[in-house]
């Protein structure tokens, strides 16, 4: 920003007309960049202080899955997307916002860490009181006995790669499973590649919620 801002300025600097709209465009992507940054910062501490509103209603893993797919049609077009989501799925008591984050991060992260042509698998399964949903893909993996570091502020898969980031994505994806009552952990795929598993409660159990069934059984 400082630089393409800086040239732009100087006096005797007259862009024709692409260069200016490339220095112009090189800003606001520049700034758009920062300011998300920023709001991950920001939404994270909220997540990890208490202060997140959660706005839950019932929803389908379908439903929030194909909504993230949808937004990011043209970024994952290259990769073939596998989908695995039994129709007997239970309902979801989520903010659906979130929840789509968690899947927006993790296929972010899919399509920066992978090779185009490779798969993405969407997985998920009903388990007792919850959900087991799983985005893997057959890419280079994980780095060696760094599964749970991953999930630290400003940590990054592979510090050495080119990847624009500054490693809050899967921060933020635990925030928002354990502010669900769940949790989200790294593994080895099968065969190769990397596996982020979700756990998520079918309902969480609130303050409010407990003082009602206490009050049902007399107690």
């Amino acid at each position: 920003i400082a630089g393409a801002s800086s040239l732009i300025a100087q006096p005797d600097c007259v862009p024709d007309t692409e260069r200016r709209i490339k220095l112009g465009q090189l800003i606001e992507q520049k700034a758009c960049d920062m300011s998300q940054q920023l709001s991950n910062v920001l939404e994270l501490m909220q997540m990890e202080h208490g202060g997140a509103v959660l706005r839950t209603d019932w929803h389908t893993v379908e439903d929030l899955v194909g909504h993230s797919l949808n937004a990011h049609d043209a970024m994952l077009s290259r990769w073939l997307i596998r989908l695995d989501l039994p129709p007997d799925l239970p309902l979801i008591l989520v903010d659906a916002a979130l929840v789509v984050q968690i899947f927006n991060n993790l296929l972010e992260n899919a399509s920066k860490y992978t090779p185009p042509g490779t798969t993405i698998t969407i997985s998920g399964k009903a388990r007792e009181g919850g959900i087991s949903l799983a985005i893997a893909d057959d890419g280079p993996g994980l780095p060696m006995g760094q599964h749970e570091r991953l999930f630290e502020k400003f940590q990054r898969g592979h510090s050495e790669s080119n990847v624009v980031g500054v490693g809050l994505g899967l921060a933020i994806c635990r925030a928002v499973a354990r502010l669900h009552g769940g949790d989200i952990f790294a593994r080895e795929n099968p065969g190769g590649g990397a596996r982020f598993e979700i756990e998520l409660p079918v309902a969480m159990q609130t303050d409010a919620q407990l003082s009602t069934d206490s009050d049902l059984m007399g107690i």
